[in-house]
């Protein structure tokens, strides 16, 4: 009897949550999902994906606060869980606190469009209070220290958040960005639009500086939300930059028109302004250069502050692969009736592997997205580690150059591995063909 006792007292077996394990998008796989089945997707022989429906159903903000609320019952499990097993903070928890920060992370933004859309400031701090909580949960997940559940509460509206994703939600890649980040003396943080909505956190929980949000986007101009036209009134708080230095951080940078946009009017108003972004569209960088792609711009790489090789998968790809998660459609655009054999985390999985050329065996894609980066660099005559253009022998600005050249330092370190060999050789040494599997990023 006592024995028996003893192995029903034994913890659960804990998958530990490592920045390998995220795929391009953010997501991972795992097999522990006791509790939260909910919020998981099938894909088959016991392995789930670690988004569902719920991470991205539109709901009010007094919908995603009392799920947060929820949320945190759920947290405050596995971390029971966790204790008994191990120090390591499990895939289980993980998934809750990234389900929590998508939550903040909306309901923020929903806050930073009523203050400057309608003058409404009341919940903006509130709002911002959880968000922040939530990503200094998830930097303490990935480095092994302790989780709490946070006291903070999201504020309650009858105003829908947004439904689609948040573009730069991939918090291993954040993490790993801001990692590697050297802030500059003096400067803060400014984010612009939704898709970055998580950069400001992760910096001032990870560096100390103070965020706040500027409300314009290539996305807010295209969709006629913005109603500001004064750069300086579609700022939440100016008060952040009063000493004249702003770091302009945005989530991807594609043609980099917005970015130029905003840069320039700062620059006219008197402010000192570095800037940079997660991701580039390096594929659209080429393609561009190529005459492939005609009527657009192209990003200038030599005038960057802080330029990476980390490629932006593209927003047909993050719509597809979202898509595919909530079981929506298959890699055919059938319905998931039409497909009941083959579960939606699978056909999410496959997409992104067999078709995109991501969760390659042996290789994250952290390293992946670089890789890509890399490859149209050397494609469009740039070599990204040596920061160097080799028809115009332009060089990188000197914080785009040793910010790739840390996190080629850091990939070593975490991953084993350094940056892609791309990186490595002179500019046009690399010249692979653009397969047709790229088309779509």
């Amino acid at each position: 009897m006592n024995k028996i006792k003893r192995v029903l007292q034994l913890p659960a077996v804990v998958e530990p949550i490592k920045l390998k394990d995220f795929d391009c998008l953010g997501m991972f796989e795992l097999e522990n999902v006791s509790g939260i089945e909910q919020l998981v997707t099938p894909m088959g022989d016991g392995r789930y994906i670690s988004r569902g429906e719920p991470f991205y159903t539109r709901y009010t903000c007094a919908g995603a606060s009392r799920f947060r609320e929820y949320l945190k019952t759920l947290l405050a499990a596995s971390l029971r869980e966790g204790r008994e097993g191990t120090k390591t903070t499990s895939k289980k928890t993980f998934v809750i606190l990234d389900h929590m920060a998508n939550l903040s992370g909306k309901v923020y933004y929903e806050e930073v469009q009523q203050a400057i859309n309608n003058g409404d400031y009341d919940y903006v701090e509130q709002a911002k209070q959880c968000l922040y909580d939530d990503i200094v949960n998830v930097i303490n997940a990935i480095e092994s220290k302790p989780v709490t559940v946070p006291t903070s509460v999201l504020p309650e509206s009858d105003e829908y958040i947004a439904e689609r994703g948040i573009e730069c939600d991939n918090l291993g890649l954040l993490y790993t960005y801001t990692s590697c980040f050297d802030v500059p003396k003096g400067y803060n943080v400014l984010n612009t639009g939704l898709g970055g909505i998580h950069i400001g956190p992760f910096f001032k929980a990870m560096h100390g500086t103070e965020w706040t949000n500027l409300l314009k986007s290539k996305y807010v101009d295209e969709q006629g939300q913005e109603q500001h036209y004064d750069l300086f009134e579609a700022i939440v708080d100016p008060s952040v930059f009063e000493n004249g230095k702003v770091l302009l951080l945005d989530d991807n940078i594609g043609t980099g028109d917005t970015t130029r946009e905003i840069v320039t009017e700062l620059n006219i108003a008197g402010y000192d302004v570095k800037y940079g972004a997660v991701q580039y569209n390096w594929l659209n960088f080429y393609r561009v250069g190529i005459g492939e792609k005609k009527g657009i711009s192209r990003f200038n790489p030599f005038e960057i502050d802080y330029l990476t090789a980390y490629n932006y998968p593209g927003h047909k790809l993050l719509k597809h692969a979202i898509a595919m998660v909530r079981g929506k459609r298959d890699l055919a655009g059938n319905e998931p009736s039409q497909d009941p054999f083959t579960p939606p985390g699978k056909i999410y999985s496959d997409y992104l592997s067999e078709l995109k050329s991501y969760k390659q065996k042996g290789v994250p894609d952290l390293i992946t997205l670089q890789e890509k980066g890399a490859r149209y660099g050397a494609l469009s005559g740039i070599s990204l580690f040596n920061g160097v253009g080799n028809i115009t022998h332009r060089k990188f600005k000197p914080e785009s150059k040793a910010l790739i050249q840390r996190i080629d330092a850091y990939n070593s370190v975490v991953f084993g591995q350094v940056s892609p060999e791309a990186m490595r050789k002179p500019s046009g040494a690399a010249n692979p063909s653009i397969k047709k599997k790229d088309d779509e990023e």
